[in-house]
């Protein structure tokens, strides 16, 4: 059976367990900006591309920053519509084969367009369904010892499985 909570809801759920369980607001705030940060943009690199919307970008930022987003956006979905092959790749090498062949681009751009783009997916992710999550993450997290915001994401999806 699937499951079809969304990520963001799951996040809510677990903090308030361990809330309930009397962690220390410094822990909880550690776990929640693990949760909704690095961790997430580690779900992001796993993803299959799949298309991105600016919707929520256009209701949280000015409309420079939008500008900026579009622009990233646009720049890699021309590099990926150009190589076809990419399309089932996973964000996190799509942008690796980004960053190789755009010779033309300076580093601090490169860093924006990448940063744009894992920006807009973590975004996406709050609506994915927790069955969507790729294996892979997963399997890193359920490995042994690591990172701690793998670390932090075996503790969640062990929770979730209990």
């Amino acid at each position: 059976m699937a499951v079809e909570i969304k990520y963001s809801q799951a996040v809510r759920i677990f903090l308030k367990h361990l809330q309930q369980n009397n962690m220390t607001n410094r822990w909880l705030e550690s776990f929640r900006q693990t949760l909704q940060g690095s961790f997430k943009r580690f779900i992001a690199t796993e993803l299959s591309i799949y298309p991105l919307s600016l919707d929520k970008i256009r209701s949280r930022y000015s409309k420079p920053r939008q500008y900026a987003f579009a622009y990233s956006l646009k720049r890699f979905h021309t590099f990926i519509q150009s190589n076809p092959h990419l399309c089932e790749a996973s964000f996190g090498k799509a942008v690796a084969r980004f960053l190789e062949h755009s010779k033309e681009l300076c580093i601090a751009t490169k860093r924006a367009i990448r940063n744009d783009v894992f920006k807009v997916v973590s975004f996406d992710i709050d609506d994915l369904a927790l069955s969507y999550i790729p294996v892979k993450v997963i399997r890193d997290c359920m490995r042994g010892p690591s990172r701690h915001m793998l670390v932090r994401g075996k503790r969640f999806f062990k929770f979730l499985r209990h």
